[in-house]
């Protein structure tokens, strides 16, 4: 999967002009269909961490306090029925640069359905966008990572059956 997500990224950076080699909020959400379309031909399914990875990413990109707000309310509504999601943010959290206690203070705080401003507030950056590019790619990186190892906990062996059935 992280193959796929830097050859898109590389795709949609080849052709940006020079002064603005790095991905923006669009562009996220590029490379995240390309990444829940492969989900989708894999699994049959876009698992709810990869969803929950996306719109982490995505966050980071967005164009202002309101889309963020917006994807973090999206986050939030799937992390009834994720597990593994300290794995997520875990992964997420390191590309952004936040220390253990701010990954345990949003997990605690997502699973307590704690407020959205709090959980929000450690997805508003400067306005570096060559930087958050990056972060924001290494975060879907490390996100689409946890949750496919945990999605493969829950669903390995369905999966593996599943296949062997259709061969």
């Amino acid at each position: 999967m992280e193959q796929l997500i830097n050859a898109k990224a590389s795709e949609i950076l080849s052709s940006k002009p020079q002064d603005q080699h790095y991905l923006n909020w669009r562009d996220m959400q590029e490379v995240c269909l390309v990444v829940k379309s492969a989900c989708v031909k894999q699994f049959n399914e876009v698992p709810q961490g990869v969803e929950m990875a996306c719109y982490l990413a995505e966050a980071v990109l967005a164009p202002d306090k309101k889309a963020k707000l917006k994807l973090m309310k999206q986050v939030i509504s799937l992390t009834s029925g994720t597990t593994g999601i300290a794995i997520i943010l875990a992964g997420v959290g390191a590309a952004l640069g936040w220390g253990a206690g701010i990954v345990t203070t949003v997990t605690a705080a997502m699973a307590g359905g704690a407020m959205l401003a709090v959980i929000a507030g450690y997805f508003i950056f400067d306005n570096d966008a060559p930087t958050l590019s990056n972060k924001a790619i290494d975060a879907l990186r490390k996100g689409i990572r946890g949750a496919l190892t945990e999605y493969w906990k829950e669903r390995g062996g369905q999966l593996g059956n599943r296949y062997l059935s259709d061969n």
